[in-house]
């Protein structure tokens, strides 16, 4: 099993760690880039490939992804920092400060509070289960308001109504099992699922997730990993979307919120 604390590397109690010494380190567990040094490796392969994690379960990864044999995976299949279909809703800005301290962040006007829809989409594989998570904050009088947060394919809906902050929240509506077949996924928020937002208020969305979670014994949304955003080798693996990790997933949810508990 994979520590619950990120590794640290040490040169058994001296003064500096192993990475401080090295003029070159290049450990391979979970990552195509150099701790130190030049050179980075490349990799590349033209299908998609499966690579056992740290639990034993095969996961499927991209073409052109490296495969870290033990390491936690992560692969988000939703594209770039804001949703970018729906209906009924109008994108008010696409510079709006997001979680991590940048301004990636949309603004999203409601134009029908019955039935407006604003969605991130992902593909998933028929029998897998799959978890999905987005930020989302209130803005003006919508704080305070709810809206409908919804995951939904093939017919299937799993949801959740939330409440809106003035504070940025990531938010899962839960996970579902594709038991009748596998498709474009929805994930996002929904009118029709009920909520208290009005006609014109507004609400801003970013960093939707969705991952595959089938025989994960932890379900809760793992770190948000960026896709369509870096170039390569993007977050290491050297396909898009795509994260390893040497330690376990720290994610609790509560009433539908997710909490990030790795600098604890």
């Amino acid at each position: 099993m994979l520590p619950k604390k990120r590794r640290m590397y040490s040169n058994n109690g001296g003064s500096l760690s192993v990475l401080d010494q090295a003029q070159f380190f290049a450990p391979l567990k979970t990552t195509l880039v150099l701790y130190r040094g030049t050179g980075d490796p490349t990799f590349t392969r033209a299908t998609t490939a499966y690579v056992k994690d740290f639990e034993d379960v095969w996961r499927e990864v991209p073409s052109g992804a490296a495969r870290f044999e033990g390491a936690r995976v992560v692969v988000n299949g939703c594209n770039g920092y804001r949703p970018a279909a729906g209906s009924n809703t109008t994108e008010t800005s696409t510079t709006i400060d997001d979680p991590l301290g940048g301004s990636n962040a949309g603004r999203y006007r409601i134009d029908n509070a019955a039935s407006y829809q604003r969605y991130f989409t992902f593909y998933s594989v028929s029998g897998t289960t799959v978890v999905g998570s987005v930020y989302l904050r209130g803005v003006g009088t919508s704080v305070g308001k709810s809206v409908g947060l919804w995951l939904y394919e093939n017919g299937t809906t799993v949801s959740a109504v939330v409440t809106l902050t003035s504070d940025w929240k990531r938010f899962t509506p839960g996970a579902r099992t594709n038991a009748t077949g596998g498709g474009d996924c929805r994930l996002g928020i929904a009118g029709f699922l009920g909520g208290t937002i009005a006609l014109n208020e507004e609400v801003d969305i970013c960093f939707g997730q969705g991952e595959n979670v089938t025989g994960a014994s932890n379900q809760a949304p793992s770190e948000w990993v960026s896709k369509s955003v870096l170039s390569e080798p993007y977050h290491g693996a050297g396909a898009d979307g795509v994260e390893y990790f040497d330690y376990e997933n720290p994610n609790t949810v509560t009433d539908n919120v997710v909490t990030d508990h790795s600098n604890d």
